[in-house]
């Protein structure tokens, strides 16, 4: 898969491997994150924000967990159905990990997704 090129913001179908404790594993799609330099530089390693199908709800209040975003299916996104990207479990992939490619996230919800990550791992806003 050397020749793939890999953009942030793509929807791709990979493998996960293992599960260890509430990790996803197995496979699921992701949402590519890693930045246009960072792929130019190191395409075999690939930065990306896990999704599931299961839709994980604060108990008290019913609503979907702060960190999760919905994408609902769409012919841009290639999803087969809602899918819950995930910003807590943000991992870097092998390039081998990636099985094939769905679609594309639509450009506001990859600026919320930044905005989920940037609350997760305590940055602060670009200036």
């Amino acid at each position: 898969m050397s020749t793939t090129v890999f953009k942030r913001g793509q929807i791709w179908m990979a493998e996960l491997g293992n599960p260890v404790g509430t990790e996803l594993g197995y496979e699921h799609p992701v949402v590519i994150i890693s930045g246009a330099d960072l792929i130019k530089t190191n395409s075999s390693r690939v930065i990306c924000v896990p999704g599931t199908s299961k839709k994980y709800v604060n108990p008290r209040t019913g609503k979907l967990l702060a960190l999760h975003l919905e994408v609902v299916q769409s012919p841009l996104n290639g999803l087969s159905r809602s899918t819950y990207f995930m910003s807590e479990q943000i991992r870097a992939l092998s390039s081998r990990r990636f099985r094939r490619k769905m679609g594309m996230i639509e450009l506001r919800l990859l600026a919320k997704m930044e905005e989920h990550l940037r609350f997760a791992m305590d940055l602060f806003e670009p200036v």
